[in-house]
């Protein structure tokens, strides 16, 4: 399983100190597999800046065959924000002869140094032919919002698991202009801070949606 890893090369540090400024991805990380039957690789990207995704910086982790789709995590662990302009996708048996083990993945962003700005879809469906949609993880300090592009997608089984610790969420894809709302099938939604103005939480989605306790899940979160 190939496993990619970025993080952002910062100025001289002190010995044993990672100096992690913004990281931008403006071209595409893959790690679908050639391989028929084999599940999707990892994809990991640290910063301690920030992390835009943006240009032609997608993330494409898809299983191959009957085989699941990978894991993404994204951290940010100081001031900035992470805003994902292109967009991940996790999802399995895009290639080959998919079976009841194309099911989707897991992707995680979790940001403890500012805001989560979704303006791109991010995808774990299952195939057709699979059983299980995967799980969207998204932890911010700050406020947890999106655009009108971008997409939560999992809508067989698939959930959404989402926590300010500082701010609000508002997950409409801008309710400003028409759309359907997001694609899953069900969601964990908190705020957690005593202290901010607005710790408020708004979802739409675009048909059944179940809400539900959640706990963590991926190998990399």
């Amino acid at each position: 399983m190939a496993t990619r890893r970025y993080r952002a090369a910062g100025p001289a540090a002190p010995p044993g100190v990672d100096a992690l400024p913004a990281l931008t991805v403006s071209q595409a990380i893959v790690t679908t597999p050639t391989t028929t039957d084999t599940a999707g690789g990892t994809v990991v990207l640290e910063a301690a800046g920030g992390i835009t995704t943006q240009t032609s910086g997608t993330i494409t982790t898809d299983g191959a065959g009957n085989a699941a789709g990978g894991e993404v995590l994204l951290v940010n662990a100081t001031s900035g924000d992470i805003t994902i302009g292109k967009a991940i996708s996790a999802q399995g048996g895009s290639s080959g002869t998919p079976n009841t083990a194309s099911d989707g993945g897991v992707v995680t962003l979790i940001n403890t140094g500012g805001n989560l700005v979704l303006n791109e879809a991010v995808n774990v469906s299952r195939n057709a032919a699979g059983v299980n949609d995967g799980t969207i993880q998204l932890k911010a300090s700050g406020d947890i919002t999106d655009g009108a592009n971008g997409n939560l997608v999992g809508n067989t089984n698939g959930l959404v698991n989402a926590v300010s610790t500082g701010g609000k969420i508002v997950l409409d894809r801008n309710d400003a202009i028409t759309t359907d709302g997001h694609s899953v099938a069900k969601v964990s939604l908190e705020t957690t801070s005593t202290t901010a103005a607005n710790r408020g939480i708004v979802f739409h989605d675009g048909d059944a949606l179940e809400v539900v306790t959640a706990t963590a899940t991926g190998s990399l979160s």
